[in-house]
């Protein structure tokens, strides 16, 4: 075979753990890309995705936004406010050691990659395999070239993606030296790709394979005019009305020695020819072979559209290989064009989450339309939609900020994609649109790590999902690194006096609860702390919001795996079964090894000022995943006995925190540590008297489901002390027994002590909730 031929979704796996990943696209299903490409890419190590389209097929994919889960939020999709059309295809696909580079003719649509007859040429780059200077340059040049594409000032993320990649290009490994017959990169961002093509007298045949020509000649009249000894070969694609894009009567006519056929596609024969290729063919040299996203026009090849290709030197039989002719003739119809016409003015729009509000940015472009008058602001995911309404928007700037509490009845949504609508008036009086994928500053700035971390969570709160050991474990990482981290703690009072003082701590960051200025977190802490402490939080924030109308309904073991088919036999059900329950015990076995190391380091802590702030919200948050690990893993398979494990993870943390912790009996205690015995009094009770740190009240509302769960499990009438004891030791300033606290603790306890598993009375859960609150109400907290 004289061309190597690799499926085009194997590109997507030449990097194996890719960090960055762009692609251009003129037309685009982002619900292909979703369900198809991205199952494909593994994320684990992934820094960077964008996805930069045309205006045209943008608008097109906003469509589909209220179905997707990924845009804006795992990658960032963008339309550049350019007048400019942006026709290449183009993915770059790194690593801080490896690169693909894929350009070619199909769109991110299933017809581009899966149906068409497309071509795409592929450059791999590795340490063993590395590209010369000048096609790392090209590569760079492309990526600010797309970046320039918006002004200065942008919100858009899709110009920092593009930035950080060019960077971690410019880190790839380099040849030592340049080689002649290495493939080139060219796209028209700065110059036209016509004028990069080699300027060579002795070409003595053109060969042109097009599905679009404009309905004229000027696109092959520039290759005549390039290469004016040259034969012509043209190869115009016929529509599915049987028809083509070219007058090619008049080709003969104009060009003498032309010819004119069919392309013959044997691997598709029935496909649409949308592939781009030229082939310059040389008297005494290889033919050069241009894989390309430029139609045979003016526009493409010389004008205004930003095209891409590959050039690389072949041999004569590749060439053959390619343009091969049809014996069917082709047909006289000429290809009928079309224009859709738009009633509204569009405005070029770019949202932004801000977590507790939404960023509105116009573009430069659209700048001239501004202020907008009687604005209507939606935003849309899945099945809900919500309105806002402005007499006057964008009156002082091209920049606008609205709080999420402004939009009636709205609950945003995790993990989902949402469009942004911003419908009003013009200056003049005229209506304009203009639409976004709203893209989460938090989520799409965020290490890998954290992203895992939060699809864990996510897939531990989901009952239809199984979580990943990856994910799983990031979730364990987040802890460990914020309880390590120096973060600097902010304290609302003094600590107490006590017999062996905290020294000072300046003001800080609280670890709990959140801080919502993300401004002030990296005025405060370095960015990479700033993201664990920030990911810790939503996690945090994600465990503890249990739905309240979240319900049990479903059996143990029904969901997460396959279902039972009515055709297998029993070897089949008991491999199934036996897969289940190999797949849940991994996911346990990872979970307590995690839980048990952060538990080893709590049972052997002695705290200090700048890390007795962090235990409560530390000691939660591991709690709660790795209680959330186990129902996952109930919920995956019932044929294993995990619910009485529930009752001691619970009881075994009361006693981590709440009772005096027995060190190994040849502890010896460091010079100048605080505890000078084997056994060290309780975490609670040295942070409360030593740190005046008190669980918040949030935190506490775990606590008091945990001891309410215990207490309901004891003898009645017993252990009234022990009551007392940790209710005080529990309750902090903030925390009560009111309707919606109590609310709050039974869908706690469903989720993280109930589950799918245990056949308990919610109404004797509920007792022992009143209970303790009598025990506050008695001891006047």
């Amino acid at each position: 075979m004289a061309v190597e031929k690799i499926k085009l979704i194997d590109v997507f796996r030449l990097v194996p753990k890719p960090q960055y990943i762009v692609g251009t696209t003129y037309t685009l299903s982002l619900a292909f890309f979703e369900s198809i490409v991205l199952p494909c890419i593994d994320r684990s190590a992934l820094r960077r995705c964008v996805i930069v389209a045309d205006r045209f097929g943008f608008e097109r994919a906003l469509d589909e936004a209220t179905a997707l889960e990924n845009a804006g939020q795992s990658y960032v999709i963008a339309a550049p406010p350019t007048n400019r059309c942006l026709h290449a295809k183009v993915w770059f696909i790194a690593s801080d050691a490896e690169a693909a580079l894929l350009v070619g003719s199909g769109n991110l649509t299933q017809s581009g990659f899966i149906s068409n007859a497309e071509l795409f040429d592929v450059i791999y780059l590795s340490p063993t395999a590395p590209g010369s200077a000048g096609l790392l340059q090209s590569i760079r040049e492309f990526l600010n070239g797309l970046a320039a594409l918006w002004h200065a000032g942008s919100d858009t993320l899709a110009v920092e993606s593009l930035e950080d990649v060019s960077d971690a290009v410019a880190n790839l490994p380099a040849a030592d030296s340049p080689n002649e017959s290495e493939a080139r990169f060219l796209h028209s961002l700065s110059r036209s790709l016509i004028s990069q093509l080699p300027a060579s007298p002795d070409v003595r045949r053109v060969s042109i394979a097009a599905p679009f020509f404009g309905g004229e000649l000027a696109g092959i009249e520039l290759f005549e005019r390039r290469y004016p000894q040259a034969k012509l070969r043209i190869f115009p694609a016929v529509h599915s009305d049987d028809s083509v894009d070219v007058p090619h009567e008049k080709i003969m006519t104009k060009f003498k020695t032309a010819t004119t056929a069919r392309l013959r596609l044997e691997p598709k024969p029935g496909a649409f020819p949308h592939l781009k290729l030229y082939a310059l063919e040389h008297r005494a040299h290889q033919p050069w072979l241009l894989c390309t996203s430029a139609n045979c026009t003016r526009g493409a090849l010389d004008g205004s559209n930003i095209e891409a290709g590959i050039l690389r030197r072949v041999t004569a039989t590749a060439v053959r290989e390619y343009f091969q002719a049809s014996e069917k003739p082709l047909p006289i119809k000429s290809f009928e064009r079309w224009e859709e016409s738009q009633s509204n003015a569009r405005l070029h729009l770019a949202s932004v989450d801000n977590g507790h509000s939404l960023t509105l940015s116009v573009a430069e472009l659209s700048a001239k339309h501004l202020p907008l008058r009687n604005v209507v602001v939606t935003v849309k995911t899945g099945n809900a939609a919500a309105t806002t309404a402005r007499r006057v928007l964008f009156s002082s700037n091209r920049s606008t900020t609205i709080s999420w509490s402004d939009f009636s009845g709205w609950s945003k949504p995790r993990n989902r994609a949402i469009r942004v609508d911003v419908r009003g008036h013009t200056v003049s009086g005229h209506d304009i649109v203009g639409s976004a994928f709203l893209e989460n500053r938090l989520l799409l700035t965020s290490d890998p790590i954290h992203r895992s971390a939060w699809r864990g969570a996510l897939a531990l709160l989901d009952i239809e999902a199984v979580p990943e050991l990856a994910d799983i474990a990031a979730i364990f990482s987040l802890a460990r690194g914020v309880f390590d981290a120096s973060l600097l703690i902010e304290r609302s009072s003094t600590p107490s006096a006590a017999p062996h003082e905290a020294p000072h701590v300046e003001p800080g960051i609280a670890v709990w609860p959140p801080q919502p200025d993300l401004q002030e977190l990296h005025r405060s802490i370095s960015k990479t702390a700033t993201g664990q402490l920030r990911w810790f939080q939503e996690v945090m924030r994600t465990l503890l919001a249990t739905p309240k109308h979240e319900t049990h309904s479903a059996t143990a073991g029904d969901t997460g795996a396959d279902n039972e088919s009515a055709d297998e036999n029993e070897q089949q059900r008991e491999e199934r079964q036996e897969r289940v329950v190999t797949m849940a015990r991994r996911l346990w076995d990872h979970a307590t090894r995690d839980y048990g190391a952060l538990w080893n380091k709590l049972q052997g802590l002695e705290p200090t000022a700048n890390n007795a702030s962090k235990v409560w919200p530390i000691a939660v948050f591991t709690f709660l995943a790795t209680m959330a690990v186990l129902q996952a893993s109930i919920r995956i398979s019932s044929d294993v006995d995990w619910t009485s494990q529930i009752d001691e993870l619970n009881d075994d943390f009361l006693r981590l925190m709440f009772a005096p912790r027995n060190q190994s009996e040849d502890y010896c205690s460091p010079k100048g540590a605080r505890y000078r015995q084997e056994t060290f009094p309780p975490l609670a009770e040295d942070l409360a008297a030593t740190f005046n740190e008190r669980p918040h009240p949030e935190l506490a509302a775990v606590l008091f489901v945990m001891v309410a769960d215990k207490e309901m499990r004891s003898t009645p009438g017993m252990f009234k002390i022990m009551w007392q004891q940790r209710v005080r030791q529990i309750w902090a300033t903030g925390f009560r027994c009111d309707p919606e606290t109590k609310d709050v603790c039974r869908r706690i306890w469903r989720r993280f002590l109930l589950g799918h598993s245990q056949n308990r009375d919610p109404a004797a859960f509920d007792n022992a909730v009143d209970e303790l609150c009598a025990v506050a109400e008695e001891l006047k907290l």
